[in-house]
C-alpha cells in the first residue's frame, strides 16, 4: 500500500511540475518580449519549456514499481528549475537574487538531474526482463 501512495505522489508531482513549468515557460517568454529587462527571462523560459515534457514523462514512469532513481531525478530536476528560473525571474523584476550563485547552481542541479536520467537508463539495461519478444514467444526452440 505504501508503494502505491509513493507512486501516486511521484506521478502527481511530475504532472503538476510539468504543467507549472509549461505555464511558467510561456509566461516568461511573453514577459521577455514585453518588458524592458526581458532578455534575462528568455533563458529561463527556454529551460522551463524544454524541461516540462521531461517532468511529465518522469512523473509517468516513476509511478511504476521500483523506480527510486527516477523519483529522485524528478525531485532534482524540479529543484534545479526552481533555482535557475526563479533566480533569473526575480532579477528581471529588480528584486535581489535568491542568493549568490543561485542560477548557476540551478543549472548544475539540472545537469545532475539529467545524469539521473542516464543512470536510470543504465539501471534499466542491467535489470532482468521477461522475454516479451513476440517473435520468440511464437517459436518453440
Amino acid at each position: 500500500m505504501r508503494g502505491t501512495k509513493i507512486a501516486m505522489l511521484s506521478e502527481g508531482v511530475g504532472y503538476g511540475a510539468s504543467s507549472l513549468a509549461g505555464i511558467a515557460g510561456l509566461g516568461l517568454a511573453a514577459a521577455a518580449s514585453h518588458t524592458p529587462n526581458g532578455e534575462i527571462l528568455m533563458p529561463a523560459a527556454l529551460v522551463a519549456l524544454t524541461h516540462a515534457p521531461m517532468l511529465l514523462l518522469l512523473g509517468h514512469l516513476s509511478a511504476r514499481p521500483h523506480q527510486i532513481v527516477l523519483r529522485g531525478t524528478l525531485v532534482v530536476l524540479v529543484l534545479g528549475l526552481l533555482l535557475f528560473c526563479g533566480d533569473l525571474a526575480v532579477r528581471a523584476v529588480g528584486m535581489p537574487r535568491l542568493f549568490p550563485g543561485a542560477a548557476p547552481l540551478g543549472g548544475i542541479v539540472l545537469m545532475i538531474g539529467w545524469g539521473g536520467v542516464a543512470l536510470a537508463g543504465l539501471a534499466r539495461l542491467r535489470a532482468p526482463r521477461a522475454n516479451t519478444d513476440p517473435i520468440r514467444l511464437n517459436r518453440e526452440d
